[in-house]
């Protein structure tokens, strides 16, 4: 395989865990009487704390309480997540698996906090699948910038010196792919939510898939 480390992202491409960050936002925000467009939403899944509170009171208004709603949020979220296992997506097994046996190095680069990435991974049994877990507490700047991707590549290249075109990246969502791309590793990307920007399309390093059960197929 041409690809000899594979980076992750992990809320929305190996968990499925966006349509309950989406349930629980709505009920966060009808207890403070607005109801949530979903296509606002949609504008912050991929991004930083910063820009999804500047996407939410641009869109929702100064008077927006967006302290008050993102407290309860993730309060809820944790509450969930801390108490129940989020469905892998489809295909999440196998590919980790099959990249163990190839003995190829492996990291996630996730949005999410350390402790509670690590407790959705234990919970899901695939946390001892990963070389290196980078979060977004580790870094001054979130996606798109490249900062995560960068980290993680530097704690892979401790034991592998690649060049970031050896690096594969896999992400769900758009910021996230334009993360990846700055970063100089090939993106492949298995929509959620949103679908795939047609911008990344011609991209030479950039490929577009179904599913993770695609993807294996792929590198097979």
């Amino acid at each position: 395989m041409k690809y000899k480390a594979v980076i992750f992202d992990m809320d929305g491409l190996l968990l499925d865990s966006e349509r309950l960050a989406l349930r629980l936002f709505e009920q966060a925000c009808s207890a403070q009487g607005y109801k949530p467009d979903i296509n606002i939403y949609k504008r912050c899944i991929g991004s930083n704390n910063a820009a999804t509170k500047d996407i939410l009171i641009n869109s929702y208004g100064k008077n927006f309480p967006y302290e008050t709603i993102n407290q309860q949020w993730e309060y809820l979220y944790e509450l969930e997540t801390q108490n129940s296992t989020i469905p892998l997506k489809k295909g999440a097994k196998e590919l980790l698996q099959w990249l163990r046996y190839k003995q190829i190095p492996t990291a996630i680069a996730t949005s999410t906090t350390r402790s509670l990435a690590e407790t959705k991974l234990r919970n899901t049994n695939i946390i001892d699948y990963f070389d290196f877990l980078t979060t977004r507490d580790q870094v001054k700047n979130g996606k798109p910038a490249p900062d995560i991707y960068h980290l993680a590549m530097s704690l892979v290249g401790k034991c592998r010196q690649l060049s970031p075109a050896q690096y594969l990246v896999l992400e769900d969502s758009n910021v996230g792919v334009r993360a990846g791309l700055a970063a100089g590793a090939n993106v492949f990307q298995v929509p959620d939510i949103i679908p795939a920007d047609k911008l990344f399309r011609n991209h030479n390093r950039y490929r577009l898939f179904n599913s993770l059960t695609t993807i294996t197929d792929f590198l097979r």
